[in-house]
């Protein structure tokens, strides 16, 4: 037997979280204006070793399009076999997620060079090939490719739950099951609104309850502490990380297409927006690949340039963004209060 479930493109990728979200989802006709909503407040911790994602997007944890059920691994184990699970649960439409140990996973850097554990989502099993069809990074890229049910069962067994500091990591322990819904999702331009006005002055009304407001920085912020971190990779007290730059341009992206968006949908006018912002996505990925080039040569001038670049284009994405939230709120009048109004 054979079952591959859809996965859509993904048109970011820097965390898996959000490339496995965006594939289960994406081809859903609410997904653009779901996304189109959200996607717009970033964070980071101020001293970037505190999280596992230094500079990430801040999002709601809730995603009505998608069918989310976490499951304790302990709890499957003790009542079936792990295989006959995935399978079943395939069968009935779900992606299958769960924390594998990639020391035992040949498509992996880590593969027979040190324990690392990591999430892997599975979308498809060949019964014939005793194979499944997984996602993940190889080599750097994000793709799908097949894993055989042997290397998979070792790579779960030997899942770790602690990080490197010996604290436990609960998340690690649950197996997931993701299915698209069929919710119709209505773009709602005051979340947009809303998360634009805190981006902009850098800060978040929305408290969370896994960290403390101090030792997070938001919006416009993020910009300040990743330079801050590159003048610590130039005095040699911190090793070159391409993730925070990366999720930097993938905000641009998702900026850029959600003025796309709501110029075509009417909710603003104003197409300079438009084209005052696609330099800005550009040249943060200049800075992104620029950063790639420091990698091989250790030149800090490299650093030099990209933090002077990056404080330039902070006040250009500033003073688009002001406009286009001025634009917004005087488009808000034109259009009725449910097509504002969250939902």
């Amino acid at each position: 037997m054979k079952i591959h479930l859809p996965l859509a493109d993904s048109p970011i990728y820097g965390y898996l979280h959000h490339a496995y979200l965006f594939g289960i989802i994406g081809h859903s006709e609410s997904f653009q204006p779901w996304m189109h909503s959200y996607y717009t407040q970033l964070f980071c911790a101020k001293d970037f070793v505190e999280l596992a994602c230094p500079v990430n997007f801040y999002q709601l944890d809730n995603c009505p399009l998608r069918e989310t059920q976490a499951i304790s691994r302990s709890l499957v184990i003790s009542l079936t076999d792990i295989h006959r699970f995935i399978q079943t649960s395939l069968e009935q439409g779900y992606h299958v997620l769960s924390f594998i140990n990639e020391y035992y996973m040949p498509y992996s850097d880590f593969f027979g060079v040190r324990n690392f554990t990591h999430d892997l989502l599975i979308s498809g099993y060949d019964s014939e090939q005793q194979s499944y069809l997984v996602t993940n990074f190889v080599d750097g890229k994000y793709q799908t490719f097949s894993v055989s049910y042997d290397d998979y069962e070792n790579a779960f067994n030997n899942a770790a739950f602690f990080d490197e500091y010996g604290n436990y990591e609960e998340y690690k322990t649950r197996i997931c099951l993701y299915r698209a819904t069929d919710h119709k999702y209505v773009f709602t331009a005051d979340s947009v609104l809303y998360f634009l006005e805190d981006y902009l002055s850098a800060t978040n009304r929305l408290k969370t309850i896994f960290h403390t407001e101090s030792n997070l920085a938001f919006g416009m912020d993020v910009y300040r502490y990743i330079t801050e971190e590159l003048v610590k990779v130039t005095d040699g007290t911190r090793a070159p990380d391409g993730r925070p730059l990366h999720i930097l341009w993938e905000h641009k992206k998702c900026m850029r297409a959600k003025i796309e968006y709501m110029l075509a949908q009417g909710y603003i006018k104003d197409e300079t927006l438009l084209s005052g912002y696609e330099p800005i996505e550009r040249d943060v990925n200049l800075q992104r690949v620029t950063l790639m080039k420091y990698r091989q040569t250790n030149n800090n001038d490299i650093l030099h340039s990209i933090n002077n670049n990056l404080n330039r284009i902070k006040d250009r994405e500033q003073e688009v963004l002001n406009r286009l939230h001025d634009e917004m709120l005087a488009c808000k009048s034109y259009f009725p209060i449910t097509d504002w109004v969250r939902v």
